[in-house]
């Protein structure tokens, strides 16, 4: 069978959804399919292959086959334009791929797109992953443009003007340039590190022989680029120096917002090891000899064109519309990395499949291969902006108001970024970090980067103008994690669990029949006061919330009991968690423990932080019997959230039962 450029809708019986753009139909059966795919026919294997194993239909049964294109590349993939291919078997559709080219058939004049990039440290993949960069810094308005003068260049670089003799520079006050940014997995020791007894002896030469293949090739992708310097947090930061770590992890936002060209590692393999891509089929193609492309002569040009599968019908049920899942790559599990993507204005990406390129406009394969470009997250436009330029924008689009930062909570980019943070949580927690510790440090380049915009004070991850909706964050799953055993946030924060966390509510506000807990304060000390975003000692929010003495795990997994018959107030902050209370319960929401560390706690109470007639929700406290009482204050730490279930009626409990004021630590 040979395929040209199809003409001719063709439409199937399946509704308003069922035209497919430049198709054709024929009919079959299976017995001829089956036979012609035994005498070699790719296409008839091809739709062999789509075939359910278990189909006890008459093989001599006529089937009705359209083949045709469904557009549905136009908007979600690069490069632009390129062409899908669908075939619908008696009206159900049974594949999607895509059609590429290798750039020296004569199919490559009417195919869009063209095979991967396999070789991605060769001369010619260097030379059009900087075309890409330079397409990017010349005409794409949304990507930040190369900066005129260069910017301020980080502490140290790697010199990589020769390859055979990589050594460090300290970069002088006010020295600017350019220069690449690694991101890489470290997986085992690293001896080749800068400390302070070698940083002398690197300033004039760091041996090749003594770095890992990932930085060696950085080295030299870095040259092949036009660059001269590299940054490298192994050999950058002097890893034995608690001051000059605790200096550059608070410029880290800077190093990644201004690298120009970002290095992922992520070494590519060969197709035949990424299962998918080994099944691409490849056809004759007609090519049109006509004038205008469209009207065959008389003697046609026969190319080929390689078709790779995006789904078939015997895929598992859910399987996605894609190929290439960037969460299967190591890198894409570390927590630091997931910072250093996010940062940097444009990355070149050595994934396992090919050689990619990404900024905030487009995600793309280098050299025009297929590329699903909606699967990868970047942050709000606005903060690639310019200091002067996001200050400017930010005070256009905010409307006047007598408080600034209720002014600033209405602006379009304010929520904008927001949202992006939230997600942003959600993402990381899910994130491995390597050193406990690290957890907020990690994501404190990205959080030094939204502040300005959200205009308010960083808590230990959480916001203190959305301190309310940040606190109700909640562990769904993953909950199998244990705490860990050294401080590193206080329990009311995300970053003091590991695993996966649903980030917490967009806003809340008190009134209009709402009702919400009021912070009395909420501070952290962070480690380093000259970077705030970073390690703390210590935290605490004392916050005025109705206390409600509750139960849980009482044989009904995540439901939270009240207790209905409970003392009064001043019985409640004095009580022993041990006391035993013989009293009735109701049921009066679902929980969600943060840790099963805290699983065999059974007296706790809620705290709700916003409620209405239907629907509360707060978090779950335990006393925190090391730091004992305060004044008549009770002193308690977080073990967990609850909401108000669907049919749990109207909050009537909440009615009688006070505010009083508790401290979380």
């Amino acid at each position: 069978m040979h395929l040209g450029l199809l003409e001719g809708p063709v439409r199937t019986n399946r509704g308003t959804d069922s035209q497919i753009v430049g198709g054709y139909a024929y009919t079959t059966t299976w017995a001829d399919i089956v036979a012609r795919a035994a005498q070699g026919c790719r296409w008839c294997q091809l739709v062999s292959a789509t075939r359910e194993k278990d189909d006890e239909s008459s093989p001599d049964l006529p089937l009705r086959i359209v083949v045709g294109c469904q557009g549905s590349f136009r908007t979600s993939c690069t490069p632009s334009g390129v062409q899908d291919l669908s075939i619908f078997i008696n009206d159900n559709l049974h594949f999607i791929g895509y059609i590429y080219a290798t750039a020296d058939d004569p199919a490559a004049r009417y195919i869009v797109a063209r095979d991967r990039i396999l070789d991605v440290g060769s001369t010619r993949s260097m030379l059009l992953a900087q075309r890409c960069i330079d397409n990017c810094t010349d005409t794409h308005d949304r990507c930040m443009q190369s900066l005129d003068p260069p910017p301020l260049v980080p502490t140290r670089l790697i010199d990589c003007a020769d390859n055979g003799r990589p050594h460090l520079v300290e970069s002088r006050s006010g020295m600017h340039g350019t220069y690449a940014a690694l991101s890489y997995v470290w997986g085992e020791p690293q001896p080749h590190s800068t400390v302070l007894t070698n940083l002398t002896p690197y300033l004039d030469f760091i041996d090749p022989q003594q770095l890992p293949k990932t930085i060696l090739d950085a080295i030299r992708t870095t040259r092949a680029l036009g660059l001269r310097y590299l940054w490298v947090d192994t050999l950058c930061i002097v890893q034995d120096s608690p001051e000059d770590k605790l200096h550059e992890l608070a410029h880290m936002r800077d190093v990644y917002r201004y690298a120009h060209g970002f290095l992922g590692d992520r070494p590519a393999v060969p197709a035949t090891e990424y299962g998918t891509f080994s099944r691409d089929v490849v056809l004759p193609f007609i090519c049109p000899t006509g004038p205008d492309g469209k009207e065959a002569a008389m003697t046609s040009v026969i190319a080929k064109v390689h078709i790779s599968p995006i789904w078939t019908y015997t895929d598992p049920p859910g399987q996605p519309l894609t190929q290439y899942d960037p969460n299967m790559e190591p890198i894409n599990a570390r927590g630091w990395c997931f910072q250093e993507y996010l940062l940097s204005p444009r990355l070149l990406i050595f994934a396992s499949h090919t050689l990619q390129y990404h900024c905030q406009t487009t995600i793309e394969s280098v050299g025009g291969a297929y590329s699903d470009e909606a699967r990868e997250r970047r942050l709000p436009d606005v903060l690639f902006k310019s200091s002067l330029d996001r200050k400017s924008h930010l005070q256009a689009n905010t409307p006047e108001s007598p408080a600034a930062t209720e002014g600033t909570r209405c602006s379009e980019e304010w929520r904008t970024v927001r949202e992006a943070w939230q997600e942003v949580v959600r993402e990381y927690a899910s994130r491995e970090i390597s050193v406990p510790g690290d957890k907020l440090v990690a994501l404190g380049g990205i959080a030094q980067d939204i502040q300005p915009v959200l205009d308010t004070n960083y808590l230990a991850g959480l916001w203190r103008l959305t301190l309310l909706g940040d606190l109700l964050w909640s562990k769904r799953t993953n909950v199998h994690f244990p705490r860990p055993q050294a401080y590193r946030a206080p329990s009311w924060s995300w970053a003091a669990v590991d695993g996966r966390v649903e980030a917490g509510a967009h806003d809340i506000h008190a009134g209009d029949g709402q009702g919400a807990a009021e912070v009395v304060t909420c501070e952290v000390s962070p480690k380093d006061a000259a970077f705030v975003f970073g390690e703390i000692n210590a935290g605490k929010l004392v916050i005025r919330v109705p206390l409600v003495a509750c139960a849980w795990n009482m044989g009904r997994p995540n439901y939270v009991h009240r207790l209905r018959s409970q003392p009064n107030v001043d019985m409640l902050l004095s009580a022993s968690d041990d006391d035993e209370v013989d009293v009735e319960m109701e049921c009066i929401g679902i929980g969600y423990i943060d840790s099963e560390d805290d699983a065999d706690i059974l007296g706790v109470w809620a705290a709700p932080v916003h409620w209405n007639r239907n629907i509360v929700g707060g978090l779950i406290v335990a006393r925190a019997h090391e730091s004992g009482m305060a004044g008549s204050k009770g002193v308690y730490r977080r073990v967990g959230y609850f909401h108000t279930h669907a049919q749990g009626g109207p909050a009537d409990w909440l009615d009688d039962t006070p505010l009083v004021e508790i401290e979380i630590i």
